[in-house]
């Protein structure tokens, strides 16, 4: 876990009932990377874990399309 997901988490418990984010970071367009940050990142008990796609300046075969497939096993009935 990177420092800044450790600080969102710490202050955590200072969030009484909010909902708590937070995102993977910019992370190459991998499946198994976005997969296991997405699973590290929710073993910290946040509410919301967000994840961003974008393509890359020299990237001509832009598809999110296999990242989203290894993720659909680790979403939550009924959430898309």
């Amino acid at each position: 876990m990177d420092f800044v997901s450790s600080q969102i988490v710490s202050s955590q418990s200072d969030a009484d009932e909010r909902t708590i984010s937070a995102t993977i970071g910019d992370l190459p367009m991998d499946p198994q990377l976005i997969h296991d940050q997405v699973m590290a990142l929710a073993k910290t008990n946040v509410d919301i874990v967000k994840i961003g796609f974008f393509k890359e300046a020299d990237d001509s075969t832009f598809d999110y399309q296999p990242c989203l497939d290894k993720l659909k096993a680790v979403t939550r009935p009924g959430l898309s």
